[in-house]
């Protein structure tokens, strides 16, 4: 798993200063692996032997593996909403921007093979039913609410009945499919 940590453009040459400066090194990773404005930054930990992997964003992309081709616009959100974590010292995504942008991805980067899934009974992994559960616990659903009626429109309230519901089935996920790429132009 990797660290993954949103800046902003204007602090591009800092955010690098700082990885630098604590060690880290900018990885060049492959170039059907590299995704528009997220790098890929190591650090090998000589006591431990752990590498650590961050992904320093300064856009949220989102899109198929490999091709990730949707410029997600929640990046003013993100920083005008964060939340400060006193346990880690650090700000953090507002949980109701990180369950919007969740249903997003689910959308955005879902495949046949997910919906074949679906049919079957079984549809997210684990992992991200747990975020989600966790998720809709946290978040603020009246600013849930206006982030989807925001950049949803006339698709929020439907998008609002999957986020109570909190469970996808395949008919979901290719409602998601079908929204996401209309709602989200691709930047590519």
């Amino acid at each position: 798993s990797d660290l993954d940590i949103l800046v902003s453009i204007e602090d591009k040459k800092k955010a690098e200063d700082i990885m630098l400066r604590v060690g880290l090194v900018e990885f060049k990773t492959q170039y059907t692996s590299q995704i528009t404005n997220v790098f890929d930054w190591l650090y090998f930990n000589n006591t431990s032997g752990i590498i650590s992997h961050v992904h320093l964003h300064y856009k949220m992309i989102a899109g198929k593996t490999g091709v990730m081709e949707y410029d997600i616009p929640f990046v003013c959100v993100a920083f005008q909403k964060r939340v400060y974590n006193t346990k880690y010292c650090i700000y953090m995504i507002n949980p109701a921007v990180e369950l919007v942008l969740l249903y997003t991805r689910i959308g955005l980067d879902s495949t046949s093979k997910l919906l074949k899934k679906g049919k079957r009974g079984y549809v997210l992994n684990e992992k991200r039913v747990k975020e989600i559960e966790y998720l809709r616990q946290v978040a603020d659903e009246v600013y849930v609410s206006n982030l989807l009626n925001d950049y949803y429109g006339c698709y929020a309230t439907k998008m609002r009945e999957l986020i109570i519901r909190g469970t996808l089935c395949s008919d979901d996920i290719s409602f998601l499919r079908s929204i996401c790429p209309v709602v989200f132009k691709s930047c590519r």
